[in-house]
């Protein structure tokens, strides 16, 4: 069965982002499942980045568990903001047993103007929060 992590991420991306990464930020928070990405005969390339050699990489925003919220949910708004940017937000529950949370928050920071949320162990007293702000 395994122990489950509780993740909300909310945020707003930076102007001018490189399509390789639209993509992947449609990936996470859009409402598509490209279920080829990651996969050799992917068409988009993933970065070289510690976050996506976890093995539990592609769950953010795609996994729920029962213990928490019974859903995964991903927004990403349907238009591009006056100065470029997009609001994205995500809800979902993984195994985060290699700190891939941790590591997606490394891995994305530097293509958000902000963003904020937190994460909780099924067996966490409280949860811990994040809030990045440019």
């Amino acid at each position: 069965m395994g122990m489950y992590t509780e993740f909300i991420f909310q945020g707003e991306t930076k102007a001018n982002l490189s399509p390789e990464i639209k993509e992947l930020i449609n990936y996470f928070f859009g409402d598509s499942y490209d279920s080829d990405i990651g996969q050799p005969n992917s068409c988009v390339a993933l970065p070289k980045h510690d976050f996506f050699k976890c093995d539990r990489w592609q769950h953010i925003g795609h996994m729920s568990s029962y213990y928490f919220s019974p859903f995964a949910l991903r927004h990403k708004q349907d238009h591009i903001q006056d100065d470029g940017t997009e609001r994205v937000f995500l809800i979902c529950n993984l195994k985060n047993y290699h700190n891939e949370i941790k590591l997606f928050l490394d891995w994305i920071a530097p293509y958000m103007e902000h963003f904020w949320g937190h994460y909780c162990y099924e067996e966490d007293d409280s949860p811990t929060f994040f809030k990045v702000r440019r």
